[in-house]
């Protein structure tokens, strides 16, 4: 998770984490909560993500007005076998083939 610094608003903190991005982000779709509709943009980030052994250049990442965070779960699981080990608190990541 890509969290952007704190600042006075969701607002402010969205923009601050799109500051993080090598294209403008664009609208791809529309979010619902139980008190309103926001926007979902998404744009590719400038940093690479790692976790273990496993890296993605450059992900894009989906940015809502309403959260303070990026999420770039769905592109960053594609492609992967997750498996995870509840008794050892574990998650493994393998790109097949490798």
């Amino acid at each position: 998770m890509l969290r952007s610094p704190r600042a006075g608003s969701s607002r402010s903190r969205s923009r601050a984490c799109a500051s993080r991005t090598s294209a403008p982000p664009r609208i791809t779709g529309y979010g619902q909560s139980a008190s309103n509709r926001f926007p979902i943009r998404r744009a590719p980030i400038r940093e690479t993500i790692r976790v273990g052994r496993v890296t993605w250049p450059a992900p894009e990442v989906e940015l809502t007005e309403t959260f303070d965070f990026a999420n770039i779960g769905s592109q960053v699981l594609a492609g992967l076998v997750v498996t995870f080990d509840l008794d050892r608190h574990l998650l493994r990541l393998v790109r097949p083939g490798r």
